[in-house]
């Protein structure tokens, strides 16, 4: 089964990550090219965006894990993946040099960068402080 919906992807239907492009993350997350300046979050949960490339073994490694916590967490916060071969734009304007790195997206506005590779129990405990903020 495939669902593509304004960008957003998930290929597999027991994958609870979706893949996410440019265009989707403008008109579903936020619209920097309207507002640069400051965050304006269309969602209504959290987010965790996780941008990584195929041939980087940590990403490689972050993937389930991050798979896990969307499962984990479902309803109280959604996982997105960004491809950075693909979607170029995106890692550009988030200014991603080194990977893996991830955003942290409240929705009161707030956001944080992670780089480097979590474990699943630091990954769960960044979770945590951020969503009961």
């Amino acid at each position: 089964m495939l669902l593509l919906w304004a960008g957003l992807t998930a290929c597999d239907p027991e994958e609870k990550t979706q893949s996410l492009t440019y265009q989707g993350f403008i008109e579903n997350i936020w619209d920097f090219e309207t507002y640069p300046d400051h965050f304006v979050y269309k969602g209504n949960t959290p987010i965790i965006v996780d941008f990584y490339a195929k041939w980087c073994g940590p990403c490689r490694q972050l993937l389930p894990i991050m798979e896990q916590m969307a499962v984990a967490y479902e309803g109280d916060l959604k996982v997105y993946k960004v491809n950075v071969d693909e979607e170029t734009r995106l890692a550009h304007f988030f200014k991603v040099e080194g990977l893996p790195v991830f955003f942290f997206f409240s929705t009161d506005g707030y956001s944080q960068r992670y780089t480097g590779l979590p474990t699943e129990a630091e990954l769960r405990q960044l979770i945590e402080k951020q969503i009961k903020k």
